[in-house]
């Protein structure tokens, strides 16, 4: 790496902001103004010349102007530049994957015992002898991505670091009491564990992860496995109060078989239910509480499943339907798009995937989807036209998703893509009417706030 190099130990990883490193070292600070500034789009690019004076400029407004460090910064050049000038600069016109090499912070992570291991930047991956040295175990100019392929190790890290007895496959609390975090010290590093329950599908066990935001989500579904291992099945129940329309529609979905789709029904069941009945599953930590919230959803989860079976029926079978509509279109961009959409939303395992308010409007999406392949026949143009600003607004979601670590999206992030199903309502349905209001400004919105917040 030509450049600044941040060397970072493995079980600090995970806490480590991205935004302050993007400002670079003050020294080489207005190079890299004044090159993002001659890397924007040229309609841009000519309302802010000489580049190197609007650089040093918007730099000296920032340093009168309070200078938020915690931002990327990138939105701190684009304010002090639109202030100067009233240019404005969206997020997506920078570049900085354009710079020279030596303008971009290099990451170097040290394994838990303070040595080096491996190296992945642009360079291949090196074998390297154990030594007393630091050990690289991965280098990169992409932070972000780091911390998505490195966190199983760190959570493996700070979990033996914990010293804690760890527990595998449990069907009853055997946890006691789980802290909400833990102070870790390996090879001389401190850092902050935050244990949780782990979701070990026949068991439940007991990890550290390296952010609070992995152990609730962790935690969370570690609980609602528990307590579906605890509580008595309503199945078979639901099945006999089931309607035979039902029982033939819910023959006709992604899944292996009946049972396994069942089996979804009854863990979007339980997590609705912790949730309503608690101040956030994460916050479940002891066995006392533990009992009590399994009381409270033990009590409602038969008549819940038999409503999450209806419901899934119903999108199911408004599936069906839309799939039928598209039998009737020529091959095309927009039956591409819509065959695309419906892999998108039904899918294994979308009933549990699919969280609450959301999946109640599974349906209304499928019909809308009806609604557009009869009216693409009447005004292909203007089909195209909206398919157009959606294909925009999804490529941006898509970058937004490849930001978040790996496993499920958090709850902000998923919420930008149910918006754009309603945005495909609004453009596509208007007579099923959205149950939000809706825009692709409101969806951008949304977007800068999930990468404000992260």
């Amino acid at each position: 790496h030509d450049g600044v190099t941040v060397q970072i130990p493995l079980p600090l990883l995970g806490q480590v902001p991205r935004e302050p490193f993007t400002w670079q070292v003050p020294g080489l600070r207005q190079e890299l103004a004044t090159e993002l500034v001659r890397g924007l789009p040229k309609q841009i690019r000519t309302q802010l010349v000489p580049a190197p004076d609007r650089a040093r400029a918007a730099l000296l407004w920032l340093a009168d102007n309070g200078a938020d460090h915690t931002k990327d910064f990138t939105c701190e050049l684009a304010r002090a530049l639109t202030a100067l000038t009233g240019v404005t600069i969206k997020d997506s016109d920078w570049h900085p994957e354009n710079l020279s090499s030596h303008l971009r912070v290099g990451f170097e992570v040290l394994d838990g015992s303070g040595h080096r291991t491996a190296a992945s930047k642009n360079v291949k991956k090196s074998q390297r002898p154990r030594t007393s040295q630091p050990r690289k175990m991965a280098h990169s100019e992409d932070l972000g991505q780091l911390q998505v392929d490195l966190a199983p190790k760190v959570a493996k890290t700070l979990t033996k670091a914990a010293r804690t007895k760890q527990i595998h496959g449990a069907t009853s609390w055997q946890f006691g009491a789980v802290p909400s975090h833990v102070n870790v010290r390996r090879a001389g590093v401190d850092a902050v564990g935050y244990p949780c329950l782990v979701d070990e599908r026949d068991g439940v066990g007991t990890a550290v992860k390296e952010t609070r935001t992995a152990a609730d989500r962790s935690h969370g579904q570690g609980v609602v496995r528990l307590l579906m291992l605890c509580l008595p099945d309503p199945t078979k129940w639901v099945m006999a109060h089931m309607s035979n329309a039902t029982k033939l529609s819910l023959a006709d979905s992604p899944y292996p078989s009946v049972p396994d789709l069942l089996t979804d029904c009854r863990l979007k069941t339980v997590d609705s239910l912790a949730r309503k009945h608690s101040d956030g599953i994460a916050t479940i930590r002891d066995e006392k509480a533990f009992d009590s919230l399994a009381l409270q959803v033990r009590q409602d989860q038969a008549e819940r499943m038999a409503q999450v079976v209806e419901e899934t029926s119903r999108i199911l079978q408004s599936h069906a339907g839309a799939r039928r509509a598209l039998l009737s279109l020529p091959d095309g961009a927009a039956r591409a798009d819509m065959t695309s959409q419906l892999d998108d939303l039904v899918f294994c395992n979308f009933v549990s995937a699919t969280p609450d308010p959301w999946f109640g409007y599974m349906s209304r999406w499928m019909d809308a989807v009806v609604v557009r392949a009869e009216s693409l026949l009447l005004n292909p143009g203007r089909d195209a036209t909206q398919m157009d600003e959606i294909d925009v607004l999804l490529g941006e979601y898509d970058e937004l998703c490849a930001e978040q670590p790996a496993g499920r999206l958090p709850a902000q992030v998923e919420e930008v893509g149910f918006m754009i199903e309603e945005l495909r309502v609004q453009y596509f349905a208007q007579r099923l009417r959205t149950h939000i209001p809706v825009s692709p400004k409101r969806i951008r919105q949304a977007i800068g706030q999930v990468r404000s917040q992260s």
